[in-house]
């Protein structure tokens, strides 16, 4: 066994494991309560991973390695522990579309309906928008019957607040620039 050729596999495991906890926000808007079972299944082989190879550099004697082995598996499982993913994820999303998110505030200011392009800034449902005002929901994700958690463009407001979101009293969790807030809402994960 070509012990260096192992670890790729060991830090991709891991990696697929942080990628279903930054997605989660996104996997739980598209997919609901199945993105448990996906984030699961990589926990599953990740650990499955981490003791086949422990396994197999014990048989060839190799106890470094699997030292090394379950080393990294417990630092990759800490980091994951130990990271905000929903902020993570909550922040990179606002940046990575900051202009789209003024954009959709310049059209509502005006008064023009959305177009597709900014229309799709709602993880979930459609964006809630009040003409001619500067009040915008941006679903992440919403309740069955009411509430929601996601983006809001609101006027003045502070983090630590409390706001109405689709019926349901909502935390005003972040400031993300411009504006805009991160609500978590009466539909948690």
């Amino acid at each position: 066994m070509r012990s260096l050729l192992v670890y790729p596999a060991l830090l991709l495991t891991w990696s697929a494991v942080a990628v279903t906890h930054l997605s989660g926000v996104w996997l739980y808007s598209r997919i609901g309560p199945l993105n448990w079972l996906v984030t699961g299944l990589a926990w599953l082989v990740a650990l499955a991973v981490t003791a086949l190879m422990v396994m197999a550099f014990g048989l060839h004697r190799r106890y470094r390695h699997a030292a090394l082995s379950v080393s990294l598996s417990v630092l990759a499982m800490v980091g994951i522990a130990a990271v905000d993913w929903t902020s993570a994820f909550v922040h990179g999303y606002y940046h990575w579309h900051r202009d789209d998110f003024r954009a959709l505030v310049e059209h509502a200011e005006a008064g023009r309906p959305l177009p597709e392009n900014l229309r799709s800034l709602a993880l979930q449902g459609d964006p809630i928008v009040h003409y001619g005002s500067s009040s915008i929901m941006l679903p992440a994700l919403t309740g069955l019957v009411d509430g929601a958690t996601g983006y809001m463009h609101m006027t003045v407001t502070r983090t630590g607040a409390f706001t109405d979101c689709l019926g349901d009293r909502c935390l005003v969790r972040w400031y993300l620039g411009d504006g805009w807030f991160w609500l978590d809402g009466g539909t948690r994960r």
